[in-house]
């Protein structure tokens, strides 16, 4: 265990977290749940001027009508597997992105957005869980930050430059923030956010001004999942040439501790990945090689920056997020608890799909 892990003297809350939740935020565990709770509690909607009493109201509306949003969100989830596979030319040549509240050209591809995702922000319309303006004000937005990416992901290809490379990573942030605003707008459902949608569509933008501490701890998770996958992001990468736009993976990139001049995997990066490319055990902190060891040196500390403006309680329970995803070490796609987790992916797009057939 790294050391610098403990360096912060911990409050009543961190204590109480570590006590409570660190078994719920573990890898496959319960930690989606919490983070949604986590995004409710931020009470951007309160700011917002959005009534307890509404908020109420829609939260057992949406309970009502959960196995069609967990359908559209594991929808979503297919959508960027299929996107994570695709080299930026493919993305590239999807069709037009663009915001507004009518599918553009990359939505109404079925080739990336299957017909079932069409079918979830219909229901769900029906439903009155939210206006399919909203949904696909949403979805418009994922679009366009996907091509921003694929544009970054292009550049870097031809240059290898370390700035194209964070944009690529930038753009996977905004999305993660986008992705949790959307989650969290169903559960409170704010009117501003929907007058928007359905006047002219979502920007980015209106994503951080409505929503940010939502934003903000979206953004903070995909933190985590980059910690968390980080192994098995560098072996895709390394597998198909398609640049990961995980935030490690980029920050080692920028110290010049993956890749040489000649576009070849610094020597300790490419032992490491040959030493446990196929180990089905977890890899302890003191099997990283030491550029690695440095990254998340300082990705923890740029973390802690985000979490110290965040209130006490929302605060203490990132940091421990982060200690207990620290402690438990990187997976290959060996590893037995990748392999479940993709297997449970699937199944749970099919059961998307079961829940839409049965809603027709």
């Amino acid at each position: 265990m790294n050391a610098h892990a403990h360096d912060i003297q911990r409050t009543f809350w961190q204590r109480a977290f570590d006590a409570t939740l660190s078994e719920h935020l573990q890898f496959n565990k319960r930690s989606k749940n919490i983070f949604v709770a986590a995004l409710v509690t931020a009470n951007d909607a309160g700011a917002n001027g959005t009534s307890p009493i509404h908020i109420l109201s829609q939260m057992r509306k949406l309970h009502s009508n959960k196995d069609l949003m967990f359908s559209l969100f594991h929808l979503v989830k297919k959508i960027d597997d299929i996107v994570d596979e695709m080299d930026p030319d493919r993305r590239l040549g999807l069709g037009e992105a663009r915001e507004g509240n009518t599918p553009c050209e990359f939505i109404s591809n079925g080739e990336v957005c299957m017909p079932q995702y069409d079918i979830a922000m219909r229901k769900i319309s029906q439903a009155g869980v939210l206006s399919y303006e909203e949904e696909v004000a949403f979805s418009n937005v994922y679009a366009v930050l996907i091509r921003e990416g694929a544009r970054a992901s292009k550049l870097y290809q031809q240059t290898g430059d370390a700035q194209a490379r964070r944009r690529i990573t930038e753009a996977n942030h905004r999305l993660a923030e986008v992705l949790g605003v959307h989650i969290l707008q169903h559960c409170v459902a704010t009117e501003a956010v929907r007058d928007l949608a359905k006047e002219r569509g979502l920007l980015y933008g209106d994503i951080c001004k409505h929503f940010p501490k939502a934003a903000k701890l979206s953004r903070m998770a995909e933190y985590i999942d980059d910690m968390r996958d980080v192994f098995i992001d560098l072996e895709h990468e390394i597998d198909t040439g398609i640049v990961a736009p995980n935030i490690v993976l980029c920050r080692l990139d920028e110290r010049g501790a993956l890749y040489d001049e000649q576009g070849e995997l610094q020597r300790e990066i490419r032992e490491f990945v040959a030493a446990n490319k196929q180990n089905p055990h977890v890899i302890s902190y003191d099997a990283y090689p030491q550029s690695l060891r440095d990254t998340i040196d300082d990705l923890r500390n740029e973390y802690r920056e985000h979490a110290f403006s965040l209130g006490p309680i929302h605060r203490d329970l990132m940091l421990t997020w982060w200690r207990v995803t620290e402690k438990e070490g990187l997976r290959s796609s060996a590893n037995p608890d990748v392999v479940y987790k993709a297997q449970r992916n699937a199944a749970e797009v099919e059961k998307a799909n079961a829940t839409l057939e049965a809603a027709q």
